[in-house]
């Protein structure tokens, strides 16, 4: 399964450290490139330097041939649309990181308008 992950903070790298495990093809994409080689350098992973929130960044680390996203950055924004635009490219199944509570409140629309198959939640997160 072909697995990308956006955003390289704690929570992805656990996440790597649970799916390298499957044999699962994961690629990170972060703007921090120091981080992107820390990832690639310790896992089995392949990076991607650059905004989730980009098209070409999302196309470079194969969305249109993807078949998860997890948008797990600081800006629900960015894990909003990054999970909107992978799944536009092809991307068959997206999950993204919100924190906001007035975001959470619009949970369903937010799936429905940007076709987002799981919204994580702290309070999820917390409890997986």
């Amino acid at each position: 399964m072909r697995i990308i992950i956006v955003g390289a903070g704690k929570t992805a790298e656990v996440l790597i450290q649970h799916l390298e495990k499957s044999g699962h093809d994961i690629i990170i994409v972060d703007k921090n490139k120091n981080i992107v080689e820390n990832i690639t350098d310790h896992y089995s992973v392949n990076g991607v330097c650059g905004s989730g929130a980009s098209r070409e960044v999302l196309l470079s680390a194969g969305a249109d041939t993807a078949d998860v996203i997890i948008s797990l950055t600081p800006v629900d924004e960015i894990n909003l649309l990054a999970c909107s635009m992978a799944k536009s490219l092809g991307t068959r199944y997206a999950a993204a990181e919100v924190e906001r509570k007035e975001l959470i409140c619009d949970e369903a629309y937010l799936k429905e308008k940007f076709g987002i198959n799981y919204i994580l939640t702290p309070k999820n997160l917390v409890s997986a």
